[in-house]
């Protein structure tokens, strides 16, 4: 009895989850860039990265990417200020005032 109502069940989430993905993906393909994540309980985030880099023959080579962040309201106090230190950014202050630097930093960074 219980085989057979897990049966079911996983039947129908699995027409759920069809049926969502068919409407996502007609608004996916209207040309527009959107950031589409999987988990929005994710502790990360994916950002697009441009870096320009050069070769060794002295040619400027850029290149996109992108890269998993840490969301700022998922980090701790001391990984707050690890991020600072890294971007040389003032790591004195709460956490309130940490995430909001880091947030501007990360703004002129994708600018």
């Amino acid at each position: 009895m219980i085989k057979t109502c897990l049966v079911i069940a996983g039947g129908i989430v699995g027409i759920c989850i069809s049926v969502k993905l068919l409407f996502r993906w007609d608004r996916i393909d209207d040309g527009k860039s959107q950031k589409i994540t999987c988990d929005e309980s994710s502790d990360e985030e994916t950002i697009l990265v441009e870096n320009e880099s050069s070769s060794r023959s002295g040619h400027t080579i850029k290149t996109k990417f992108q890269r998993k962040v840490t969301k700022l309201s998922h980090m701790k106090k001391q990984d707050l200020i690890d991020e600072c230190i890294r971007r040389n950014i003032t790591s004195d202050g709460t956490v309130r005032v940490l995430r909001e630097r880091l947030r501007i930093a990360r703004e002129e960074e994708k600018a």
